[in-house]
């Protein structure tokens, strides 16, 4: 079987054109999917991870927040913080 080179960008560009569709019909329908993502502490790669996801987000659309508690978060406060985020109506994931 001979090599194929694979694009990354033309099959996220595939995906994003899928995405884009099902998006506009649900912001017809009045629903406006959303994603938190909670980056606890500093790590560089993580933060570079989720900016990517975000930006990914916008680009389609999509609601986006981040929420960035310390690194000394107790269990009971990113517990807390996760039961807003699921209580909101505009986060979906």
């Amino acid at each position: 079987m001979p090599a194929r080179i694979l694009s990354g960008i033309a099959i996220r560009d595939e995906i994003y054109a899928e995405l884009k569709q099902e998006i506009a019909a649900l912001a017809a329908a009045g629903i406006r999917p959303g994603l938190a993502a909670v980056l606890v502490g500093e790590n560089a790669a993580s933060q570079i991870y989720v900016r990517s996801k975000i930006a990914a987000c916008e680009q389609l659309g999509l609601g986006s927040w981040m929420e960035t508690p310390p690194a000394a978060v107790t269990t009971e406060e990113l517990l807390a913080l996760v039961a807003r985020l699921n209580a909101r109506n505009d986060v979906d994931g």
